[in-house]
């Protein structure tokens, strides 16, 4: 049975997941009708979709808002979930060189305030790529149905975005976020649940441990207030154009939702 529930959700993922819709030519900059005063690089879900990255940039465009929008594609490529989901030397080939695109973004846009935002596997590369990061490199960083474990190590990311990190979380997606990563596994990490259903578990060696959770990690988790905007608590509302709108990009904007 057990064998036969995997095979069946590996089958079923891409599918599920949206993989299997047309992504075209893949877009290496956005850029907002007005003159930027931040970055925000985005990171997609496994197999190469490009659907946050997309619809960020549609809202930042049609909001004349003044960012720009930088998609980081970190995928084995184009529906390729189970590769990304379980490939660990593959992410941590990734994280490092994503923090190396960091601190090159930086020294090439030093006026620039620089934000993360990931979705659902992308969560992984930023939470392993902090590790090569200096504190306070990023401004905010936004993990939408982060599928990392929920015991990863928070506390180098905390450390390294200045206006801390937001995690928008939802008990209701059981599908992604429970049943596949108890079977497949979190991203990169051990069968269980993923932090985008529960939550980080705090890591507190010191009081300087304590002080990062405390003051730089904020979940917003799943309400029904959100289902106006197409967000029903599932795998995929969080990328849903309106909930980026409403409540995604006003935390880039310094904002609450």
């Amino acid at each position: 049975m057990h064998v036969a529930l995997r095979m069946t959700l590996t089958l079923m993922l891409p599918l599920l997941a949206g993989c299997l819709a047309p992504t075209g030519p893949r877009r290496v900059l956005s850029r907002s009708p007005i003159p930027p005063r931040a970055i925000i690089v985005v990171l997609d879900g496994a197999g190469g979709t490009v659907v946050t990255s997309r619809a960020l940039e549609d809202v930042i465009a049609e909001q004349r808002l003044p960012f720009e929008v930088i998609p980081y594609d970190w995928s084995h490529g184009y529906g390729r979930i189970i590769a990304d989901q379980v490939d660990v030397c593959h992410l941590d080939r990734q994280a490092e060189e994503f923090a190396r695109f960091l601190r090159t973004l930086r020294v090439e846009n030093p006026g620039l305030p620089v934000h993360v935002l990931t979705y659902s596997a992308g969560s992984a590369v930023v939470v392993r790529g902090a590790r090569f990061l200096p504190p306070n490199a990023l401004e905010r960083v936004v993990l939408l149905a982060p599928a990392v474990a929920a015991t990863s190590d928070l506390r180098p990311l905390l450390s390294a975005a200045c206006q801390g990190v937001d995690v928008f979380v939802s008990d209701r997606d059981l599908f992604f976020l429970g049943i596949a990563t108890t079977v497949v596994g979190t991203t990169g990490g051990s069968r269980g649940p993923a932090a985008g259903r529960v939550g980080f578990e705090p890591i507190l060696e010191s009081q300087c441990d304590a002080n990062l959770y405390r003051t730089r990690l904020r979940y917003f988790p799943w309400t029904p207030d959100y289902c106006w905007t197409g967000n029903y608590g599932q795998h995929d509302g969080g990328h849903r154009p309106a909930f980026l709108a409403a409540y995604v990009v006003q935390r880039f904007l310094g904002g609450n939702p």
